[in-house]
């Protein structure tokens, strides 16, 4: 089986930046492990990325095991594609509104 491609959006990868700049302020070891989790939950997702139900129809949430982050993600065909990284305390509706 061809594996899945990943790949970021531009606000996601904005978010992701702003993840590990403020656990890089926290703790260099804190922000190594947020990496990794980071890492670990972008194999996951690419082993079995229809393993998470949808969110809404075609997005999909995955839920970080070791911080409070969700990522939100789309599958189209054998790519995955990352829309966001947004804390579990953040209103998601700012990102994606509800439609009419």
């Amino acid at each position: 089986m061809t594996p899945y491609t990943t790949i970021f959006d531009g606000r996601a990868r904005d978010d992701v930046s702003r993840a590990k700049r403020w656990y890089r302020k926290q703790s260099v070891h804190l922000a190594k492990r947020f990496n990794d989790e980071l890492q670990r939950a972008v194999e996951e997702l690419q082993d079995a990325p229809l393993r998470w139900r949808e969110w809404r129809p075609q997005t999909r949430r995955y839920i970080l095991h070791r911080f409070p982050y969700n990522l939100f993600y789309e599958v189209s065909g054998r790519q995955i594609v990352i829309l966001a990284l947004l804390h579990q305390q953040r209103d998601v509706n700012t990102r994606f509104p509800e439609d009419p």
